[in-house]
């Protein structure tokens, strides 16, 4: 079909005609008059298949009104021709409302390997079923069958394992109209498991020996596990739909509760996948390492375990340094905002500092980690999660390679402020702009006492035949819209090709140490001089 060859139905008279619920289809006609216009604005004859199936009834017949081939609505598509630069319109009348049935009950989904079963109420007044499957529950949904189905019940066997799918029915009417979708109902096939285990060393962990580490930054813990699925793990690559995550948690702590994290793909092993994490331990003591797997897009997991049905076992000790680095010598918050908290301190100077800790305290809670920040690099970090007009207390402390902490050393308690940024808008325009009426003016969404999209609301200053200016003093951190025109909307800027253009967008932010925000724009066309109607 040529992109230049369009086609549409229309439904005169109907006022219940309503758009076909998750589907591409642009109308049904439920009732009244219908029509197809087909339209080719090319410069050669086209020929194309169409199908109303879905759209209009059946059997209803559609007269040419050009000369054309009368059409009769079937379920088969049908083709048509169309002479250059020309078009046709076929138009019918229907003598009685068409029949919609109601939307069928019950709809039920069962997930199984590569399939998804699906059941529902058969419908009295149903000739048939049509399928529709989307990637989320609310919108997207598309038709997956062809045909109307007659059973009430489908398999679906176009899904991939380890995704959620939802689905939704539609039963169709005598005359071949789908009518309102079914309430939709989710499921996830997955995969049968077929076997799992921990991989250490290249070869497969049978036993739970101890991995032993001495406490070190860049000491890692790694953690390899394995997972088999028959017909999909033999291949080159990680299955698809698996996911596998690892744990690192003190022994005799619930793993269901423990800070899981993804695991990386790392290659094949007798047949099946393996995934593998690395953990960085910040304290001595016994710990057990964790793997798990899931097909059913997290829904369900399963824990890997030895064959004794333990967990992998990780020991810890302290390394031969046991002196703490000095605290940094001074802690400072220049800048205290809803944008952000500038947390800045002076090196410690002890030599063996491998990384900071930031601490925050609010006024009335308990001080929560932050950050680490690696030493060698700049001494500051930014808290962007600040409570306007709380009181807060910032701490850093040292760490060295073997997890000595130092004290804290604290800067004075601050109070966060939402504070006010002077933004210099400076924009160049076309040499014609003078040749027109009006001056220069911005328009947009600025918040506090400006206009609120106002053409002739906040005039700039011209300070030659083609720059203008205007400050604006901007809640920092928040993000603004807007355009230039002179006056009226009738005169607003336009693309280099007279296009439309989207507002443009700003976010209020300062540079660390800068004192003012200022805005460099260029107009390229006004719609009215450059005649961009």
């Amino acid at each position: 079909m040529s992109s230049l060859l369009d086609f549409s139905t229309l439904d005169f008279d109907a006022p219940e005609a309503t758009p076909t619920p998750g589907s591409s289809e642009d109308w049904r006609a439920e009732a009244g008059d219908a029509a197809l216009v087909v339209i080719n604005q090319s410069e050669t004859e086209q020929t194309v298949e169409l199908s109303l199936d879905g759209l209009v009834a059946h059997d209803l017949a559609l007269e040419a009104t050009f000369g054309g081939e009368p059409i009769t609505v079937g379920a088969e598509p049908f083709t048509v021709t169309i002479p250059a630069l020309s078009g046709e319109i076929w138009a019918g009348t229907a003598l009685a409302p068409f029949s919609v049935p109601e939307a069928p009950a019950n709809l039920s989904a069962e997930g199984a390997p590569g399939a998804v079963s699906l059941a529902w109420d058969a419908a009295p007044e149903a000739s048939g079923y049509v399928i529709y499957r989307s990637p989320v529950e609310i919108g997207g949904f598309e038709r997956i069958t062809e045909q109307p189905v007659s059973a009430a019940a489908y398999v679906d066997e176009s899904v991939t394992d380890g995704y959620r799918y939802y689905y939704a029915v539609a039963a169709v009417g005598a005359d071949g109209l789908p009518g309102a979708l079914s309430d939709p109902v989710g499921v996830t096939p997955s995969a049968a498991i077929a076997g799992t285990f921990y991989v250490r060393d290249g070869a497969r962990l049978d036993t739970a020996e101890p991995l032993s580490l001495t406490l070190e930054v860049g000491t890692l813990a790694e953690i390899s596990a394995a997972i088999l699925i028959e017909g999909v793990t033999e291949a080159e690559g990680a299955g698809e739909g698996v996911r596998a995550q690892a744990a690192l948690a003190p022994v005799g702590a619930d793993l269901a509760s423990a800070a899981w994290q993804p695991m990386t793909y790392t290659g094949e092993f007798e047949g099946a996948d393996v995934y593998s994490a690395q953990f960085q331990p910040s304290a001595p003591g016994d710990y057990q390492a964790a793997a798990r797997f899931s097909t059913d897009a997290g829904e369900t997991w399963h824990v890997v375990a030895l064959p004794d049905g333990a967990i992998l076992p990780v020991s810890v000790t302290p390394g031969e340094d046991a002196e703490a680095p000095d605290a940094p010598a001074a802690v400072r918050v220049p800048r205290a905002t809803t944008a952000g908290v500038a947390v800045e301190w002076d090196a410690s100077p002890s030599e063996d500092v491998a990384f900071y800790r930031v601490y925050r305290t609010v006024r009335g809670q308990e001080q929560a980690l932050l950050a680490e920040v690696r030493a060698g690099g700049e001494n500051r970090f930014t808290d962007t999660d600040a409570t306007f007009r709380k009181r807060h207390t910032y701490a850093v402390t040292a760490v060295d390679a073997a997890y000595n902490e130092s004290a804290q050393a604290a800067a004075e308690e601050v109070v966060i402020e939402r504070p006010i940024v002077s933004v210099t808008f400076n924009v160049t325009v076309p040499d014609n702009t003078d040749s027109g009426e009006g001056d220069v003016y911005i328009a947009g969404s600025f918040g506090g006492n400006y206009p609120n999209w106002d053409p002739a609301g906040l005039v700039m200053t011209q300070e030659d035949p083609t720059r203008w200016t205007i400050a604006l003093e901007l809640d920092e951190g928040a993000t603004i819209e807007y355009k230039y025109a002179r006056g009226t909307w009738d005169a607003v800027e336009k693309g280099t090709e007279c296009e439309e253009i989207a507002n443009r967008r700003l976010q209020v932010s300062l540079e660390p140490g800068a004192s003012e925000l200022i805005v460099e724009d260029t107009v390229a066309k006004w719609r009215d001089l450059d005649n961009c109607d």
